[in-house]
């Protein structure tokens, strides 16, 4: 017989019936069976709050426990758990910005490694406009520039898919792509089921898959070729010869283009405003435990530190804060246990991250 969780209303609903129909022994002994049972069928739920209030956990055992961690050996778990010792410690001392995620039992070198790109591969500098035809070097702004409200959300606006997991694959400037492409047809009223990140990477081959690419030669081969579905051609988070089946729907772009000169600030709030889609961006990290052990609770002012890694995300709004600070909201691919479920804040007018440099906005 399958048990069922005793949900609240079955409980009152139960120990009414004792109050009314038992005798006191017989209450009694039931509602301690009732209790024991209410505790027990509701016990993942103790474990679903710490998943989503990640200061409750304290011990390694804890973390495997509610991240379902499992590890190759002793070996590996035994350095698993130095790392996550260290994590704790940086939270602790870190309360209001960082707390444990699943990423607290790597080094800052695995984390490097498996989640960011190489810095002297992929790096968007100067030298980019060479690289990209002239028609997409453009201010992607044909409308006069708006008084902009003090916040704008995507979120709000539903026009947004799910916050994906990319896993340990540098499949960022994939993912940061197709969130905006599904974020155009969300936008312009259409659905969109989760598109083939795995076509990107498999297929795409002037990017180098798993080891990191470009946004503008991901949007590129949408803009050419059309994408599958997820369905169609599902992740594997590998990169693997390009396998296209013969059929399925593909979905395409009309246009991208890359921000390039002006105002940034100004031509990303317009392209947010007049589009409603995810602007996907390049960023640089210096100091990457701030940023992966990242709580979402305040906003990201600085990044102080000697390391250059890349990562590509998406921009999809701004607020202004108590303090009068305004910031971008960026999305991630790194699951809901980074940030604010998947997302996290930038301050604004100041490049932090380099994610003011180049801004690229899809239209379908």
């Amino acid at each position: 017989m399958e048990f069922k969780s005793l949900t609240p209303s079955l409980y009152l609903y139960m120990i009414n019936i004792i109050n009314h129909c038992l005798t006191l022994k017989m209450k009694f002994i039931l509602a301690i069976i009732i209790n024991i049972l209410f505790i027990v069928s509701n016990i993942n739920n103790i474990f679903i709050d710490a998943k989503h209030c990640p200061d409750l956990i304290k011990t390694f055992e804890q973390f495997k426990e509610i991240f379902n961690k499992h590890y190759e050996s002793i070996e590996a778990e035994n350095v698993a758990r130095i790392n996550f010792e260290k994590s704790l410690r940086y939270v602790e001392a870190n309360q209001d910005m960082a707390s444990i995620n699943h990423f607290a039992d790597l080094s800052n070198e695995e984390f490097r490694n498996k989640y960011l790109i190489k810095y002297d591969d992929f790096v968007m500098d100067a030298n980019m406009p060479k690289y990209v035809d002239p028609k997409n070097l453009t201010h992607c702004n044909e409308f006069l520039p708006k008084n902009f409200p003090k916040e704008f959300d995507l979120r709000k606006l539903k026009t947004l898919s799910k916050i994906y997991q990319q896993g340990g694959c540098s499949s960022c400037w994939a993912f940061a792509a197709l969130a905006a492409v599904e974020s155009a047809y969300l936008a312009s009223g259409q659905n969109v089921t989760e598109l083939s990140i795995q076509e990107l990477i498999d297929c795409q081959t002037e990017n180098d898959g798993c080891n990191g690419g470009y946004i503008f030669l991901a949007l590129d081969y949408v803009l050419k070729h059309g994408v599958l579905t997820d369905k169609s051609y599902p992740y594997e988070r590998i990169t693997q010869k390009c396998e296209l089946p013969k059929i399925g729907k593909r979905y395409h772009i009309k246009n991208w283009c890359l921000i390039y000169n002006g105002n940034h600030t100004e031509e990303i709030k317009q392209a947010l405003v007049n589009y409603r889609t995810a602007i996907p961006v390049q960023i640089i990290i210096k100091n990457s435990q701030p940023f992966f052990l990242y709580n979402g609770k305040s906003i990201l002012r600085e990044d102080l530190g000697q390391e250059l890694n890349v990562h590509e995300v998406n921009i999809v709004g701004w607020g202004l804060d108590n303090n009068g600070i305004e910031y971008w909201i960026m999305r991630n691919s790194w699951g809901t246990s980074w940030g604010d479920n998947g997302y996290g804040y930038i301050e604004m007018n100041k490049n932090l991250f380099g994610i003011e440099s180049f801004p690229h906005v899809v239209t379908i």
